[in-house]
């Protein structure tokens, strides 16, 4: 399932608290970082989609362990950024950033592979408009995030310039109906699309 989120109020918040956030977490959040906030949360208010499926049975998680898709030179590496419902948008930050520099040293652990319940890949920086993400078993779902684009919408009864992305969930149909992973997704743009709503 995909959907066409508004990217515009989110990357203009970010710009008008990039000397706040700075200061408060010692390093700016990319939009990545505000992404995985975002899907986070979103997992939290729709468990499901925090599951795998084992044996043909499905087991919920407890932690919310984000699958972080990495771009090096060798190709997609996914380490994993433990509890990250629980951690601030700073904290997402600084875990991405040391994940990224270990992956591109080459001194990431088996440890640090270990344990995602969901994964977010972006592929926004290769200049990917959207693709459809293969699923890690035993993993539920999978979130593929195409790059922010400036396009024409409407907004009311104009048509305006807006930063708009799709986003595309795959999951596995035997553990998941499409109910339930249009909701997330649905949840996850509503979050976006309002950021001073939960960033604040």
């Amino acid at each position: 399932e995909g959907i066409e989120v508004d990217m515009t109020e989110v990357r203009t918040y970010r710009t008008a608290h990039r000397d706040e956030w700075r200061e408060a977490f010692g390093i700016m959040p990319s939009l990545n970082d505000v992404v995985l906030k975002a899907a986070a949360t979103a997992l939290a208010a729709h468990p499901a989609l925090n599951a795998a499926l084992v044996d043909g049975v499905i087991h919920r998680y407890r932690e919310i362990n984000l699958g972080v898709a990495i771009d090096i030179e060798d190709g997609l590496v996914v380490p994993v950024l433990r509890n990250a419902d629980q951690l601030s948008l700073g904290q997402v930050a600084s875990g991405v950033v040391d994940l990224s520099a270990r992956a591109k040293e080459s001194k990431l652990t088996p440890q640090d592979f270990e344990g995602a319940t969901f994964t977010v890949s972006n592929l926004s920086s290769l200049g990917v408009d959207w693709f459809t993400p293969v699923l890690n078993p035993p993993q539920c779902a999978l979130l593929g995030v195409g790059r922010m684009r400036r396009a024409p919408a409407a907004v009311g009864h104009e048509v305006v310039v807006r930063d708009l992305a799709t986003f595309v969930l795959t999951f596995d149909h035997r553990a998941l109906d499409g109910a339930p992973a249009a909701r997330f997704l649905v949840r996850l743009r509503r979050l976006l699309e309002t950021p001073e709503s939960w960033l604040s």
